[in-house]
């Protein structure tokens, strides 16, 4: 992929919106990576990181929403960025895992976790989830 394709997949992945500008965008044709770093125009210390292999994969995704009062994201759109993260990198996973929770954390963001489940009752795995 191009950099401007490899562009395009990371304000997909990342869920980019306008409000945010680029600051930084390199791609590193040795470590097949691009990295883009986007700061909030009216929030600098609110920025989005996104490490991309030059294929399309997510290798790395940082966002820093420092303040509570300043969160772009409202809570139906966080879960949604998740349940998209995880259908992106693991397509039947809805079909194999169950809902468990999607609950705030003690630090301030939110987790949605999903389980495995034989004939209806948790199978001992490790759950997966994506934290935000």
């Amino acid at each position: 992929m191009n950099i401007t394709e490899l562009r395009e997949r990371a304000l997909e992945i990342g869920k980019v919106t306008e409000d945010f500008d680029l600051e930084i965008e390199e791609l590193q044709l040795e470590e097949e990576v691009a990295c883009f770093a986007w700061k909030h125009r009216k929030n600098e210390d609110n920025g989005i990181w996104i490490e991309i292999s030059t294929n399309g994969t997510l290798l790395d995704l940082n966002k820093d929403l420092l303040s509570p009062s300043a969160l772009i994201f409202s809570e139906k759109q966080l879960y949604e960025m998740a349940i998209d993260f995880v259908l992106n990198h693991y397509p039947s996973a809805l079909q194999q895992f169950a809902f468990e929770e999607w609950k705030r954390e003690e630090n301030r963001g939110y987790r949605l976790s999903y389980v495995q489940k034989v004939e209806g009752l948790f199978f001992l795995t490790p759950d997966f989830g994506c934290q935000y």
